[in-house]
């Protein structure tokens, strides 16, 4: 029989303004999803392949001779206790329980499926438990292998072994003798040179009567309350649909009492309501901004003090519009200012939610619709990877309960200091035209605020370390276009740190960007020449929008950009017309009239040694400052991995929010700090 991939997604909307309770949907996904007794040994290898394709092939060598005469009629459960007693072996101490964890939310099921959705070959009989596969060609055995010569080797991907020669695919559907030998035999190939091989899983076999999904966790998004789902609209019996009935009190009437005795009136009561709704509104906007502020603490103070504060909440959730003049002219006490502060902080570094995670000092909500188990196994394996790195060498002695505790204690590292020439700076909040209309003070941060301050100053400076060389940095350059299409005050800039410390390749001119043949794959010296080359042509700004253009044409299996993409986006950008940002113009000793002539632009030898400057300030910039590649930093509390960025930006922004607000009541930060960067790096608890 066929197994089943089932999933139960519950989601719940739950609206506290609106009387109405709301609603739970229930929605049930069915899916051909095979799982057979061997999956757990291949997401095994698909766990430990994280850790690189070094360790991959050592595993799956190990799993070949665990199972070399297991019987395929076997338990599931004894599978993965041998699966797990090959690693304990095999792995790090750690990695074993993650890997427990990995297995019981099969974490790697779905990859594991995608490669026997896409595995090739007619195979060699429904018993064989393994065959080769090499364009056309498929081999049975060891003495087939020798006749293999598929020619698409370059676009194999994953994890491959063997630097030339024909590709092989070693499909298996099952493990024992033969996967075993013919394992043995293709890697001896794939290490003496003779083809690039790689594993794909076509598993067969036992299977379990149903497969279930777990840790994944759904969130529904509701645009604006005041809209209406068109599933909740009356039909009457010609086909025509009528409002639902009006209900909530507005200016004194209550139409749900109104609704439910004239029926009949159920569209005209509608109407009515809608526009007092809309007269309330319009009054509301006479209020000065001044009196606006303190509009939610002293709707607080109001509910906190009435006879029914249950009722009183009822009435202001209601209609706001129509008690805010009122509410206006409501005394707070200091003693609920502060109060709410103390709560709004605690919230920030919890992130709104009771039961948190920390990992590395960020913050997993446990108990958040969106939760997930393996966008926290991710977490734990990306801090294990951080350990090992020499920078974590500096934080031996930092007790990661004060991380958690507040952002004013976390490590802080100035990542711009003597940065000069290698961050490109996308945007300025103090000069940039779009952010003039916005007020300056500081003193805004101290207002209670249950969203960013949209401030003309660069309170927050969101800094990413890129490696050119790998689609997580093309990806996290998507993030950061986000977060300056919609608006956030933040200071946004990027340096990339070359995959290779050694800058020798710099004394030889061919490293410099030269014309290739288009099917190659940018190599990292030469997109980040590129990138150099435009910033010297027009600017910071420009070469971010480069970034931008080449992470936006990237398709899913693309890895990274080609280089006749990436030069034509070079040419385009340095010969237009209009520029990015009105202070970035076309450099005047430069030809840059056409996209012909901006590709001859990189002949020039004064934009040769630029570039080459460029190269050596940027691998300087990551030594001096101990980072590594693909890392990110918010006012120099740093994060590795740029995996993390889309999930942590904004909790991040949140405690920094109230941390940079105490600097200001504590009159560190006025509105005369020429570096407000500088002052942040200096109020870390433990700087670096």
């Amino acid at each position: 029989a066929r197994s089943t991939m089932f999933i139960v997604v519950v989601v719940a909307v739950a609206c506290v303004a609106a009387p109405a309770a709301g609603r739970s949907l229930s929605v049930k996904l069915w899916a051909p999803w095979p799982t057979t007794v061997w999956s757990p040994v291949a997401e095994a290898c698909e766990f430990v392949g994280e850790e690189g394709s070094e360790a991959y092939w050592e595993y799956v060598g190990k799993m070949a001779d665990a199972f070399r005469e297991f019987d395929a009629r076997g338990e599931f459960e004894d599978v993965v206790e041998r699966t797990t007693a090959v690693a304990l072996g095999a792995a790090e101490s750690w990695m074993v329980p993650a890997l427990r964890a990995a297995l019981a939310t099969r974490e790697f099921s779905a990859r594991v499926e995608a490669h026997r959705s896409a595995s090739g070959g007619e195979g060699c009989g429904e018993a064989e438990d393994a065959f080769a596969v090499s364009g056309a060609a498929t081999a049975c055995d060891v003495a087939g292998l020798e006749g293999l010569n598929g020619t698409t080797a370059d676009r194999l991907g994953g994890h491959t072994l063997g630097a030339s020669g024909p590709a092989i695919e070693l499909t298996v559907r099952g493990f024992g003798r033969r996967f075993s030998e013919m394992f043995s035999a293709v890697k001896r190939m794939a290490d003496a040179g003779r083809c690039v091989a790689r594993v794909r899983w076509s598993l067969r076999g036992p299977g379990i009567p149903r497969t279930y999904l777990m840790g994944f966790g759904v969130n529904l998004d509701i645009k604006n309350l005041e809209y209406k789902n068109w599933d909740e609209t009356v039909k009457s019996g010609e086909g025509e649909s009528s409002p639902e009935p009006a209900r909530g009190v507005v200016q004194g009437m209550d139409f749900t009492v109104l609704s439910a005795r004239r029926p009949e009136l159920t569209r005209e009561l509608a109407g009515l309501r809608d526009a007092l709704l809309e007269d309330s509104a319009a009054d509301s906007t006479q209020l000065k901004m001044w009196k606006v502020r303190d509009l939610s603490l002293q709707a607080s103070a109001k509910i906190v003090e009435a006879k029914d504060p249950l009722r009183a909440l009822l009435e202001i959730s209601q209609d706001v519009p129509k008690h805010a003049s009122s509410l206006s002219a409501v005394p707070v006490s200091k003693e609920a200012r502060q109060a709410a502060t103390s709560q709004m902080r605690q919230r920030a570094r919890s992130g709104g939610l009771s039961g948190v995670a920390y990992v590395g000092g960020a913050a997993y909500a446990l108990d958040s619709p969106t939760f997930s188990i393996h966008t926290l196994m991710r977490a734990i394996r990306a801090e294990q990877r951080f350990r090992r790195s020499p920078y974590a060498a500096k934080l031996a002695d930092i007790d990661v309960r004060d991380l958690a505790a507040d952002a004013s204690s976390a490590p802080r590292v100035d990542l711009l200091s003597g940065s000069k020439g290698a961050v490109a700076f996308a945007n300025n909040l103090e000069k940039d035209e779009f952010y003039k209309r916005w007020p300056s003070t500081v003193q805004q941060l101290l207002y209670p605020s249950w969203q960013l301050h949209a401030l003309a100053k660069n309170i927050y400076t969101l800094l990413a370390v890129l490696d050119l060389s790998t689609r997580e940095a093309f990806d996290a350059v998507k993030i950061l276009g986000l977060v300056l299409d919609q608006g956030y005050p933040v200071r946004v800039g990027v340096a990339l740190a070359p995959r290779t410390r050694d800058l020798a390749y710099l004394d030889d001119a061919a490293a410099v960007p030269q014309p290739q043949p288009p099917q190659e794959l940018l190599k990292p010296e030469t997109i980040e020449g590129l990138f150099g080359a435009l910033k010297t042509a027009r600017g910071p700004r420009t070469s971010f929008a480069f970034l931008r253009r080449l992470a936006d044409g990237l398709d899913d299996d693309d890895e990274v950009p080609r280089y006749e993409d990436a030069l034509e986006a070079f040419a385009a950008l340095a010969s237009a017309k209009k520029s990015v940002h009105p202070d970035e113009r076309k450099h005047p000793d430069l030809d840059l009239s056409s996209k012909k002539a901006a590709k001859e632009l990189l002949a020039n030898e004064s934009m040769l040694e630029a570039i080459e400057e460029f190269l050596r300030t940027s691998a300087t910039f990551a030594e001096s400052k101990n980072v590594a590649s693909n890392c990110f930093a918010l006012n120099g509390r740093v994060r590795q991995g740029l995996a993390r960025l889309q999930s942590e930006i904004l909790p991040m922004l949140g405690e920094e929010q109230q941390h940079m607000a105490d600097l200001v009541s504590r009159g560190q930060i006025s509105d005369r700090t020429k570096s407000i960067y500088g002052k942040a790096i200096a109020s870390s608890g433990t700087p670096l």
